[in-house]
């Protein structure tokens, strides 16, 4: 019997064998620590890759090894049993990184390890196996059993260690345990069998010699290499687009595909720097649209979404060399051009953009369209950085918004002086109501057949410390866009109904909800707890909604409506003529008393239109069986002419200013006691 190490090796395939062991653990642990950051589905192709390529390593190396394994005496290779342990070394190496995918517990760590050891032994048995010689082979079972043992434990141990991936020199280590298991197994090996030399027994045929299994390891580990390089190369062109498709979904707006607030931020700000290195000038607009909620109430979201892709697509469109356009908001678009010359072509440039919002959308067969707001700033007069440039450019467009028709508005310094006087109200407006400094004042509502008093409007003051008595108009727009109108609205109604709860039951409040108010789930219940407090009669009760309230959100107003009609209270349509409500529109719902606007009555007498409307009106309402109270009637001609024209109620400082709540009390004291004393003439 010959040990094989006593025939001697071939030192050049051991040395081969260990190299190509060495770097085939090298790149698998590489690729198994890239399969670990990916997300699922990549995750189980990187464990494809790995799996294969440390298949295709223990196959290669214990291959290599094979033709070493014998040194000096006459053999070759089976190459069915070659082949057949590429097979299985490949698809334990697969099945194994498999079975670990989502599997994270030690448990798990040490059945890969092991099952990798088992596979490295049996590949190298069936190496070993292969070799073919002039004699026979003859196995020891206590070398076969150190080889399997050695390897899985090694292996096990390997694999534990590279579980813990994130630890310091961790996967270093694990490499370097799988090296040092190759080279025990090598050892090991070589004394797994001994070699009894026969002349009687022959090579088969059909064997391959050293030449012949060394080109196969080649060839197979060369096509594995290629897969594995056009794995990589694949995988590395898709992160490439799949990073340049985030980069473009982080800075543009997935509705629109115009850039977004951030890719403004970047791209303004190198604008900036750009025309302050050139001594250049450059102007940022600010773009808001108008009439564009009633399109999404109208016809639905589907076709908001149209509008502003169409609106995007229009800008985009517009936009000439030096000039960007970007969506910020819902409805909001900010663009700015450099480059320029004067404000002249600033404001060009404004109602270039002005001219592609108002741009008509087909969507379905309908022509949608909207005009905007623009407020314009200017680089470097305005404002020398880009959030200062927006943020002056807001300013520009919040007066934009507020003036008639649709022009540019350029940005003023006094505009952030009416900023600051905001704030300053906004500050002293959170105070107000817990130091008691809000009062309500009554205009008195009557009978144009007989002047009779029928009931108050409601109306808040601030007795503001430092100014005086201050009229709404200065403060509730305020109170309005910071929210403050909520508290402040349940505060008047409750203070309304307690005044009213101590008037003569023929009198009735009324008292204005703002859409602020409306958005609030509890309104109705809000209502409702101020007239149980109070004891009032719900029918001495009128809440007054706006024009804005019936245009910002039908449904809503609708609920709210249902809601208070329930409980019994009446709702009027205030200052109607003053917005885009018509008379169609009142149809759907279910208002008690319509409110014609004061600017309507005080131009009667001049203008021929403001009387048409106001008859209009009256006519219209009176077919639709809706009493029509008049706003702002200040003298007899205006009394006149509305009765003729068979308006029924009025109120206006004809009949009264308004005044305390003590004065009111005077005064319905004063109309009760005419109304006695004309019943006990009768």
């Amino acid at each position: 019997m010959l040990d094989p190490a006593a025939l001697g090796h071939d030192p050049r395939m051991i040395a081969a064998a260990l190299v190509v062991g060495a770097t085939g653990v090298a790149l698998s642990v590489r690729f198994y620590l890239r399969a670990c950051v990916e997300a699922r589905e990549r995750r189980r192709w990187w464990l494809v890759l790995t799996g294969i390529t440390s298949g295709a390593d223990i196959w290669a190396m214990q291959t290599l090894l094979g033709l070493g394994y014998i040194e000096g005496a006459p053999h070759a290779h089976d190459p069915v049993l070659v082949i057949l342990s590429f097979v299985v070394a490949v698809a334990g190496g697969v099945g194994l990184l498999q079975y670990a995918h989502g599997r994270r517990g030690v448990a798990a760590a040490l059945v890969v390890g092991a099952g990798y050891g088992l596979l490295t032994s049996g590949v190298q048995v069936s190496n070993i196996a292969a070799v073919a010689a002039e004699g026979r082979t003859l196995w020891r079972a206590d070398m076969l059993a150190a080889l399997v043992a050695w390897a899985s434990l090694i292996c096990a141990a390997a694999s534990a260690i590279l579980r813990n991936r994130s630890r310091a020199g961790a996967p270093w280590q694990a490499a370097g345990a799988f090296v040092i298991c190759m080279g025990g197994m090598f050892w090991i090996g070589f004394h797994v069998a001994e070699f009894a030399p026969d002349a009687s027994v022959a090579i088969p045929a059909g064997m391959m010699d050293d030449h012949g299994i060394a080109l196969l390891v080649v060839t197979l580990t060369a096509i594995v290499l290629i897969l594995g390089a056009a794995f990589i190369v694949i995988d590395r062109s898709a992160v490439r687009e799949a990073r340049a498709r985030y980069r473009h979904m982080a800075l543009h707006d997935p509705l629109t595909q115009l850039p977004n607030r951030a890719c403004l931020q970047d791209a303004l700000g190198e604008a900036v720097s750009a025309s302050a290195a050139l001594h250049a000038r450059l102007a940022v607009a600010a773009i808001d649209l108008n009439r564009f909620k009633p399109v999404n109430d109208v016809h639905g979201h589907d076709a908001g979404d149209a509008l502003l892709r169409g609106v995007a697509a229009a800008l985009a469109e517009a936009l000439g060399p030096g000039e960007f356009a970007a969506r910020t908001g819902g409805d909001e678009f900010v663009a700015f051009k450099t480059g320029l010359a004067d404000r002249e072509e600033a404001e060009a440039f404004a109602r270039r953009l002005a001219a592609a919002v108002r741009a008509p959308v087909d969507w379905q067969g309908l022509s949608l369209s909207v005009g905007c707001g623009i407020g314009v700033a200017l680089f470097p007069g305005d404002a020398d950085t880009p959030a200062a440039l927006q943020s002056r450019a807001d300013l520009a467009l919040y007066r934009a918004k507020g003036d008639a028709g649709e022009s540019p508005r350029f940005y003023e310094s006094r505009m952030d002086e009416a900023v600051r006087a905001r704030s300053a109200v906004a500050m002293e407006l959170r105070e107000a109501l817990a130091r008691g400094e809000f009062e309500l004042w009554f205009q008195p509502q009557a009978l144009l057949a007989d002047g009779r008093i029928t009931g108050f409007e409601a109306l808040l003051r601030w007795r503001r410390p430092g100014h005086g008595l201050t009229l709404p108009g200065e403060f509730v727009p305020v109170a309005e866009q910071t929210g403050l109108i909520r508290p402040i609205g349940a505060w008047v109604i409750g203070e309304a109904c307690r005044a009213a709860a101590d008037w003569p039951e023929a009198f009735g409040v009324s008292v204005n909800a703002s859409p602020g108010q409306l958005t609030q789930t509890d309104f109705a219940e809000q209502v409702s707890d101020a007239l149980l407090a109070a004891r009032l009669a719900p029918e001495r009760l009128e809440i007054e909604l706006t024009e804005a309230s019936l245009i910002a959100d039908h449904g809503r107003l609708l609920e709210v409506m249902v809601e208070l009609k329930a409980l019994g209270v009446r709702v009027a349509m205030d200052d109607y003529g003053a917005g885009l409500a018509s008379l169609g529109a009142l149809r759907s719902f279910p208002f008690d008393r319509l409110k014609i606007d004061r600017a309507f009555i005080d131009a009667m007498d001049r203008d021929p239109a403001a009387a048409a409307m106001v008859e209009a009106t009256l006519l219209q309402a009176r077919a639709l069986n809706m009493p029509v109270m008049a706003e702002g009637v200040e003298d007899a001609s205006h009394l006149e002419r509305l009765r003729r024209h068979g308006c029924e109620q009025a109120q206006g400082y004809y009949f009264g200013r308004p005044m305390p709540l003590a004065e009111a009390r005077r005064l319905m004291d004063r109309a009760a006691g005419g109304a006695a004393a004309a019943s006990a003439a009768s």
